[in-house]
């Protein structure tokens, strides 16, 4: 059942807010190397490296739909009163399958570095690329 919830994307063009939920829900989970995958593979789906790089070095207001998924995602972990204004933004922008897809990346990024680091394997982010451009440096 896991890999259903985590490979479900509701719309093709729900992958931007989908992936700025991805990406936050990973980085919460502070696992360098899972968040360096989810980073390539939503590159390599089309996303932009700059709006992803954005929404990690805390501009997500600069980043589009990438930065809604992304500051939705922030805010369910938090349990922040915002989440319901902005669940009505997706619904009405992506429908409900793009809500349900944007709460399931908000709610699964977080469970390979969970995992990875309840078995001793995780290793903290520090530095992430971002396509060709330069690293993001986090947490040193």
């Amino acid at each position: 059942m896991y890999p259903a919830v985590i490979g479900y994307r509701g719309l093709k063009n729900a992958d931007e807010v989908i992936a700025g939920a991805l990406l936050a829900s990973t980085l919460d989970g502070d696992c360098g190397p899972c968040t360096q995958l989810v980073i390539d593979m939503w590159i390599d789906a089309g996303v932009s490296s700059e709006k992803l790089r954005s929404c990690a070095d805390g501009y997500s207001e600069l980043a589009g739909d990438v930065g809604l998924g992304y500051r939705f995602a922030v805010s369910a972990i938090a349990g922040d009163l915002e989440t319901d204004r902005m669940a009505q933004e997706i619904t009405k922008k992506f429908g409900r399958k793009g809500l349900v897809a944007v709460a399931y990346a908000s709610a699964s990024g977080r469970f390979y570095p969970v995992f990875k680091k309840s078995l001793g394997h995780g290793a903290t982010c520090s530095r992430l690329r971002f396509g060709e451009q330069e690293e993001l440096v986090l947490n040193e």
